[in-house]
């Protein structure tokens, strides 16, 4: 049985019959123009719908057709077609094939100061970049994009702008992979420097990615005085972000900022900083944020935790739990959260006196106990001491003896240090 064809592949289809009624019309001559718009359309129709060995085809034949032609608009429909020509190469991982094409279209459209083939020639230049860097050639991928900023760099058209803001981000990006550090903070300070007044949201997108990896940058290079004025651009930024791996990126970022506001003891910072996170990802129904959030929601709560706001703490972290579900058969990342909710709850409890709630939480984490995970470990570790801990305040030493004797047992050959550490407790806590 045959399934109804999908609207949009139904059109796609109606196109490329379309054109293969013009292209093949007897009898009256075709206007050039009209032959490399078909043949255009056509191949990209048939790029849309993954037939790419056919859109080639396509491409090709306009190439073969005009590539003499000196108009203007003949001349833009070539350039067009190389380019489209070089995407599908990649489309099918072609990438050596792809680098190649771009090479000849560069070669063919010099230093061309027509601005529809400049267009062209900036974001060839820019996918070329990113297909060298897909080859592991990065630092041929960083001489490109050099290329672009040389050539396109003081341009006023506002599609050459958002080319060079591109190559700028990725070339920060790069350099971030190539641990050049004080290189990549560079090339993130130079983009915002630029265009962080632009109010073109394509711009503006690339501006928020290069404050993201400045942050990390910072980070890195121990310099974390300068991440909470990099996080006050950044919460100006989010509504900016509607791309949502740029959004998670920016999350990750401002809650190290927080994790930052924390340590230096500005604590109002950090709860406004996550508290802007939080009502960002609420305002957006994409499935992939629901874990940003409760991450962002956990932080909240190690945050009131830290203020001593324990009941708060304790609601919130609920929040988080409750928001997950049942975790325990689900993916590691959600699993690795809902264990910090529950351990962090675990404390918040004992703080408030209430014991025996605490070790209900503690015993919730050591379900994981069987995980082989590096995060679940400490948490089972650091779950089973402060389950010691709890049960030596409820006075049941014999139960806190074995508390800490099930962690040395567990735990005693590990390789991580900080477990380590935490077997070290729970002996000298066992022979008190």
């Amino acid at each position: 049985m045959e399934r109804p064809m999908s609207p949009e592949r139904a059109a796609l289809e109606e196109a490329i019959t379309r054109c293969d009624d013009l292209l093949s019309r007897r009898g009256e001559p075709l206007d050039p123009e009209q032959v490399a718009c078909a043949l255009l359309e056509k191949g990209d129709a048939l790029a849309r719908l993954g037939r790419f060995t056919d859109s080639i085809a396509a491409y090709d034949a306009l190439v073969a057709r005009f590539a003499g032609a000196t108009e203007p608009e003949l001349v833009w429909h070539v350039a067009t077609a190389i380019l489209h020509t070089a995407s599908d190469h990649g489309s099918m991982g072609e990438f050596d094939r792809c680098v190649a094409v771009f090479d000849e279209l560069l070669a063919r459209l010099g230093w061309t100061d027509e601005l529809r083939l400049e267009r062209i020639l900036a974001e060839a230049l820019l996918w070329k970049g990113l297909t060298l860097q897909r080859l592991g050639r990065r630092d041929e991928a960083l001489a490109v994009w050099a290329s672009v900023d040389v050539r396109f760099g003081a341009a006023a058209d506002r599609q050459l702008q958002r080319e060079v803001a591109r190559t700028l981000f990725h070339r920060s990006c790069v350099l971030v992979d190539l641990h050049r550090s004080e290189e990549a903070l560079a090339a993130c300070d130079d983009l915002v420097a630029r265009f962080g007044d632009s109010a073109d949201p394509a711009i503006r997108l690339r501006v928020a990615g290069g404050l993201v990896n400045a942050a990390f940058v910072l980070r890195d290079l121990h310099r974390t005085e300068e991440i909470p004025e990099i996080a006050a651009e950044l919460v100006e930024r989010l509504d900016d972000a509607t791309d949502v791996e740029l959004l998670v990126n920016m999350t990750r970022a401002l809650h190290a900022a927080s994790f930052t506001l924390m340590e230096q003891r500005r604590l109002d910072e950090a709860f406004d900083v996550t508290g802007a996170v939080i009502e960002r990802l609420r305002r957006t129904r994409e499935p992939q944020l629901e874990r940003a959030l409760a991450d962002a929601l956990l932080w909240r709560g190690c945050l009131l935790g830290v203020d001593g706001r324990y009941e708060e703490a304790v609601d919130a972290l609920d929040d988080v739990l409750e928001r997950l579900g049942d975790a325990s058969a689900a993916i590691l990342p959600i699993r690795r959260t809902a264990g910090e909710a529950l351990l962090k709850k675990g404390l918040a409890l004992r703080a408030l006196d209430r014991p025996e709630a605490a070790l209900a939480a503690y015993d919730e984490v050591l379900a994981y106990a069987e995980s082989d995970d590096r995060a679940l470990r400490m948490f089972v570790a650091h779950a089973l001491l402060d389950k010691g801990a709890a049960l030596s305040e409820l006075g049941r030493d014999a139960e806190a003896a074995a508390a800490y004797d099930e962690l040395v047992a567990r735990f005693e050959s590990a390789e991580e240090p900080e477990i380590r550490e935490l077997v070290a407790q729970a002996a000298a806590s066992r022979r008190q």
